[in-house]
C-alpha cells in the first residue's frame, strides 16, 4: 500500500510537470514578474556544444558518508533531476520544484545499492546571469532492494547552466531515511557533489 501511494505521488508530480512545455529560448529560471534576476545568458553555439551532456554524463561519482546502526560507511553517487516552476509563493518569492533520482554505492559486504527518489521545494538565495543559490527542503523514498523507507531532506545548492536546458547542480545534502519496518534500521547520510538538471517550463 505504501508502495502505491508514492507511485501515486510521483505520477501526479510527472504529471504536473509534463503540463508545462518545454520552451526554453534562454536560461531564464525565473519569471521577468518575481524580481529575481535571471539565467539568461544564452551560451553562442561552439564546435563541442555536441560534447556537453556526455561530458556531464561522465562526471565522477559524489562522495557520500552513510551512518548505518551506528556505522559510519563511504559511498558514492550520481543524480539526476527536473528543475520547474510553481505557484507556491513564501516571502513573496515562487519556489522552484525539483523531482530527482539517485543511485549510490556503499562500499561495504552486502547491500551495496542505495536507490532514492525525492521530490523537493527550492527556495532561491541570490541569482546572478550565470548561477543561482537555492535552499531545499523535501522528501522521498529509499530502498536498498531488502528494505525500504522514506525520508526528508534539506539542502544548499548551486546551479549553474552549461547548455541550453540543462545545467550543473553543485549541492550539499542532509537526511534521514526512517525504515517501514520497526526493525530494520534508519540511515543517515551527508553528501555533496554535482548533478546533472534539466529545466523544464520556463
Amino acid at each position: 500500500m505504501k508502495n502505491i501511494i508514492v507511485l501515486a505521488l510521483f505520477l501526479f508530480v510527472l504529471h504536473s510537470a509534463d503540463a508545462q512545455v518545454l520552451r526554453q529560448e534562454k536560461f531564464n529560471l525565473f519569471r521577468k514578474n518575481t524580481g529575481y534576476g535571471k539565467l539568461n545568458a544564452k551560451p553562442e553555439k561552439k564546435a563541442d556544444d555536441g560534447l556537453t551532456v556526455p561530458l556531464v554524463l561522465s562526471w565522477p561519482l559524489n562522495p557520500m558518508l552513510v551512518v548505518e546502526d551506528g556505522k559510519p560507511y563511504f559511498a558514492v553517487s550520481k543524480e539526476i533531476s527536473l528543475l520547474f516552476p510553481t505557484f507556491i509563493y513564501f516571502d513573496d518569492k515562487p519556489l522552484i520544484a525539483a523531482l530527482g533520482g539517485e543511485y549510490s554505492y556503499v562500499a561495504r559486504n552486502g547491500r551495496n545499492s542505495h536507490i532514492r527518489g525525492y521530490f523537493d521545494l527550492l527556495y532561491v538565495l541570490e541569482t546572478s546571469d550565470f548561477a543561482a543559490l537555492l535552499l531545499g527542503a523535501g522528501g522521498g523514498y529509499f530502498t536498498d532492494t531488502k528494505k525500504s523507507g522514506l525520508f526528508p531532506q534539506v539542502s544548499f545548492s548551486v546551479i549553474m547552466p552549461v547548455a541550453e536546458s540543462i545545467g550543473f547542480q553543485g549541492y550539499l545534502r542532509a537526511r534521514n531515511t526512517f525504515m517501514f519496518k520497526k526493525e530494520d534500521r534508519n540511515v543517515f547520510d551527508l553528501s555533496g557533489g554535482l548533478g546533472l538538471t534539466f529545466f523544464l517550463g520556463w
